[in-house]
């Protein structure tokens, strides 16, 4: 295996094999790029691609139940229609995902299982309201059971509970809902649960449904909308959650508080995190390569020089880099988090809390990492940048939906730093004052080093000062916000540490010593550019010298001169085909006529 091969089997984290076939699908005339087209005509070209998809796949059962497979589709999907990559997550996780896990051994829901995996009907998922937004567990939509009918009531009850973005407003798409809204059984609240509800066939929307489509947004067709129900009545089999019910069989083992309650509705949400982490990921991938590639191609003046290719400038070398080294990391960790995922799909006795955390803090490191590194690359490209045909602008909007879809990053990343800061499944790293690490700014050693004390001290600041806070303030909420920017910088440096601890291992175990070269080099450039963020607060608390902390600049100008020839073999092994890019700025040729296929 060459340098290339083995870098590119590092970043599938081993797992080519649910790439192969897609990486041929993807390349396919129905994912061209199509100029011109109209809201509603972008809106059905997404279900059009969605349909292709499902043709041509395994049954949707079985990818939604192997989640390296469902990343892979999310991953090359956002390379060609960050629409279609939107609907995949939806249709595929939250929806048939939902069903799936609640539904099993009913084969009342066989049919409506078929229709969703031929997408004869396409996939919702109703649970944001719009005066709520990430507050699900208090949302206001009611599905009031009736005893002598056996039937549900389903109603919202304000115009705040209306349900928010949920894509129910292209006319012509069969739509149906897994729809969360509170059970009300005989006047009592017994929580939040999910139902399976029509929202709309072919001929329009079902009785009592209503959907208001949303204003344009910026490169994204989605036909998002605000849906409401006006006392729809639903079947008893509605209910995806079988012992919800006094007259339904309990023995499945219903969760006993609401919060519970909710959480288990809400699990494809938490899964979802993944997939919104793994398509921010495959942009960034994109987007340094078609940014690395038209650095090689495009021509500029030089001093004692009158035409060099614009990436002959250090600075230039430096934004890639960055962005590679960034790329890279985000990559690893994802796949770190997919083998998380893996064993808990199989072992889910393992611990629950511990997975969640893990997928809140990788969503929230890799969706704002990725973030920068598409705003960089798409400065690259200058004015090309700013075209869909070249992918970034849009890749920059996706990586909004990122951002906040699946719960907001700093409400999530928030959540989740208070509960490792009470010690709920989290052990912070611990101190070995008996093991020195040498001076060197380039041994990993001393980037762990770093990193781990960084968390370290910033989880026992922050756990001492929300315990004092507590222990002063009556008011929960004033308590907590003393504590929150510091407890978000905690979560921060863990999120990471866990990359770095990626990056190391995979240049550890890397056979091939080219490969483990240029993953130390890039593992070296993230480590010294977060060190340098953070440089005074490392010399204050006398982790770092003055003269390390003056030598950093230095150090990594070494890093971009050694790596900055290896550039193409390092976008290279990302294994993005022509063919399914599609980015006129990363396409062989000469740069000023690249465009005029849509000129």
């Amino acid at each position: 295996m060459d340098t290339r091969s083995c870098l590119t089997e590092i970043l599938s984290g081993g797992r080519q094999d649910v790439h192969n076939d897609l990486r041929k699908l993807f390349a396919a005339e129905v994912f061209d790029n199509r100029s011109g087209l109209g809201a509603r005509e972008a809106a059905e070209l997404i279900y059009e691609r969605l349909r292709f998809l499902a043709g041509r796949l395994e049954p949707a059962r079985q990818i939604v139940a192997d989640p390296y497979r469902l990343c892979a589709m999310h991953e090359w999907a956002v390379l060609t229609d960050i629409g279609l990559a939107v609907a995949i997550t939806v249709h595929y996780n939250l929806c048939l995902g939902s069903i799936l896990a609640h539904g099993q051994g009913r084969d009342d829901l066989l049919q409506i299982i078929a229709d969703l995996e031929a997408v004869n009907t396409v996939g919702v998922f109703l649970a944001t309201e719009l005066g709520y937004g990430n507050n699900l567990v208090n949302l206001e939509t009611v599905a009031s059971f009736e005893a002598g009918t056996g039937e549900f009531v389903l109603h919202t009850p304000t115009a705040r509970a209306r349900k928010f973005m949920s894509g129910t407003a292209l006319p012509g798409v069969a739509k149906t809902g897994v729809v969360l809204a509170r059970l009300v059984v005989e006047g009592e609240d017994r929580g939040v649960f999910p139902f399976l509800v029509p929202i709309r066939d072919v001929d329009g929307m079902r009785p009592g449904v209503t959907s208001t489509a949303l204003p344009d947004k910026p490169a994204l067709f989605t036909d998002n909308a605000v849906t409401s129900f006006d006392e729809v009545r639903l079947p008893g089999s509605a209910l995806l959650v079988a012992d919800a019910l006094p007259t339904r069989n309990s023995d499945s083992g219903l969760a006993t508080t609401a919060r519970e309650r909710f959480l288990k509705s809400a699990e494809r949400i938490q899964i979802g995190k993944l997939f919104l982490a793994t398509s921010s990921a495959a942009a960034a991938r994109a987007a340094t390569t078609i940014a690395s590639r038209h650095g090689h191609r495009r021509r500029t003046f030089a001093p004692g020089h009158s035409d060099v290719a614009v990436v002959s400038y250090r600075s230039h070398q430096k934004a890639l880099l960055d962005a590679l080294s960034d790329t890279y990391g985000i990559t690893l960790l994802t796949n770190a988090a997919k083998r998380l995922c893996q064993t808990w799909w199989h072992e889910p006795r393992s611990p629950r809390r511990a997975l969640i955390q893990r997928l809140a803090v990788t969503k929230a490191v890799v969706t704002w990492t990725a973030g920068q590194v598409l705003i960089d690359c798409r400065e690259r490209l200058g004015a090309q940048g700013m075209f869909s045909a070249n992918r970034i602008a849009d890749f920059v909007v996706f990586n909004w939906i990122t951002v906040t879809g699946e719960g907001d990053n700093v409400v999530v990343l928030a959540k989740t730093a208070r509960e490792m800061l009470e010690l709920r499944d989290y052990a912070p790293p611990v101190s070995q004052p008996d093991h020195p690490v040498g001076p060197d700014l380039l041994d990993p050693r001393l980037w762990l080093h770093l990193f781990r004390e960084r968390e370290r001290i910033r989880h026992q600041r922050c756990a001492a000062r929300w315990q004092d806070s507590r222990t002063r303030k009556s008011d929960p909420l004033e308590a907590w916000n003393e504590c929150v920017n510091d407890a978000l910088r905690f979560g921060e440096a863990h999120g990471a540490r866990l990359l770095l601890e990626e990056f190391v291992s995979a240049a550890s175990n890397t056979p091939d010593p080219q490969a483990k070269h240029l993953l130390h080099g890039l593992g070296a450039i993230y480590a010294l550019r977060q060190i340098s963020q953070d440089a005074a607060w490392f010399v204050a608390e006398k982790l770092l010298t003055p003269e390390q902390c003056g030598a950093l600049p230095d150090t990594m100008e070494s890093c971009y001169a050694e790596l900055a020839p290896m550039l193409p073999l390092l976008v290279e092994a990302f294994d993005i085909p022509d063919d399914v890019l599609r980015a006129p700025a990363a396409a062989a040729g000469e740069p000023a006529t690249a465009l005029e296929p849509f000129c």
